[in-house]
């Protein structure tokens, strides 16, 4: 029918399978899952429920890679399951294994179709990101809050590009992330400049295009008397630092809105609870 001849069992192998045309026919025409596909088994065991991920389908069985039972174990070593009494899983099911997975710090691969040690990034990591929904974007990662994972930009689909000092993409255990290569990392960047902004990875911030000046030309700083004032740039260890610190504006509206904010975020700092304290607080 297809004009293929098959080799298979390697010369290590002690004990063969034999497998007749009409089971090998049968099992050809038996509508089943494909590797990395999650199913769900009804009242299958003592547990009731499952959800596993297909590693690969045999003649009379379905390996599952990672199985998780109803009262919230998750085996992820080769288990053999049913062909049938299974049904496709739900969106919200499929979370459900994926999270179960993300929290023992693996995630399943569908290169290898089994689980793997999941690859969390660090603080200006270029990545890509898969959500639960199928849906990808590309950005750079800032920190993880709790269970949330923060962004600096992301980028999906057709949307514009978002950045800020921190974008919560939601559950960390609901997304994937791998390692943008070169041609992504360049177009994100070339997005994000598009907008007007650019990615600095050495004090890991986003800030204005082209923000530092050229040497012998003027730039804006708070002084040590909270004003703002007009510099030139020197190359020197000060402006440096203050380039470094964000102490840098090219116009004295942007410094002027700068130490408006900064002056803010003291008073609400000093207004704080006390460590001692015991009375409540108004955020």
């Amino acid at each position: 029918m297809f004009s293929i001849k098959i080799l298979f069992a390697p010369k290590s192998a002690k004990k063969f399978d034999t497998i007749t045309f009409q089971d090998f026919k049968k099992w050809l025409y038996t509508q089943s899952p494909n590797n990395g596909d999650v199913v769900t088994y009804e009242n299958c065991s003592s547990t009731q429920k499952m959800i596993s991920i297909v590693h690969f389908v045999g003649l009379h069985n379905i390996i599952s890679g990672a199985t998780l039972y109803e009262n919230g174990d998750i085996i992820t070593s080769d288990t053999k399951l049913p062909l049938d009494k299974h049904r496709s899983s739900t969106n919200e099911e499929t979370q459900l294994i994926h999270q179960a997975l993300s929290s023992k710090g693996l995630e399943w691969s569908y290169e290898y179709s089994k689980p793997v040690e999941k690859y969390t990034p660090v603080s200006g990591s270029y990545v890509r990101v898969t959500f639960s929904d199928g849906s990808v974007g590309a950005g750079v990662f800032g920190w993880r809050d709790g269970d949330d994972a923060i962004m600096m930009c992301i980028k999906k689909g057709d949307e514009p590009i978002q950045y800020g000092f921190g974008i919560n993409i939601g559950n960390i255990h609901q997304v994937v992330f791998k390692t943008l290569d070169a041609i992504e990392k360049k177009t994100l960047l070339a997005q994000l400049n598009d907008a007007g902004k650019d990615w600095n990875p050495h004090v890991r911030r986003i800030e204005e295009l082209n923000l530092r000046v050229k040497k012998g030309r003027p730039y804006y700083c708070i002084n040590d008397r909270m004003y703002v004032v007009k510099v030139h740039e020197s190359l020197s260890t000060l402006d440096n630092r203050r380039y470094a610190n964000g102490n840098y504006f090219k116009t004295k509206e942007d410094g002027m809105e700068a130490l408006s904010r900064a002056i803010h975020a003291i008073k609400k700092f000093h207004a704080r609870p006390n460590p001692d304290s015991t009375g409540g607080s108004i955020v």
